[in-house]
């Protein structure tokens, strides 16, 4: 499980742990994505690799809705398990969108379910 940057990382060591179960991610490269080509190539080059299914969430206003989508498109051309949930607008502001984890009550449910799933081998 991982949140904005830490989401990033979260696929990158995904990538190199096979024994991992279910990957969940909050936000992830919200901030960074569209500054950063390396991180996008990067992440984009680890799905590939990534051998659980992958959580992908965010509020509809995250700093970024570009590294919900293309995640979201390789993971399918991959013909990955995975599911992307966008949340509605948390608060105004995209720092308020981005602290989706700070809200269980909106997610939480959605995650169990998740786990549930696809937790188990």
């Amino acid at each position: 499980m991982g949140h904005s940057f830490g989401g990033s990382l979260t696929l990158l060591l995904s990538e190199r742990e096979p024994e991992i179960r279910a990957i969940v991610l909050f936000s992830t490269a919200g901030y960074s994505w569209d500054r950063s080509p390396e991180l996008r190539v990067r992440l984009l080059a680890a799905l590939p690799h990534i051998t659980a299914p992958v959580f992908l969430m965010h509020a509809a206003n995250d700093y970024s809705i570009n590294p919900r989508k293309a995640l979201d498109e390789r993971l399918a051309q991959l013909g990955k398990a995975h599911r992307l949930k966008i949340y509605p607008p948390i608060g105004i502001t995209p720092d308020e969108g981005h602290d989706l984890p700070l809200r269980p009550a909106i997610w939480q449910s959605d995650v169990f379910d998740f786990l549930r799933e696809h937790g188990r081998r």
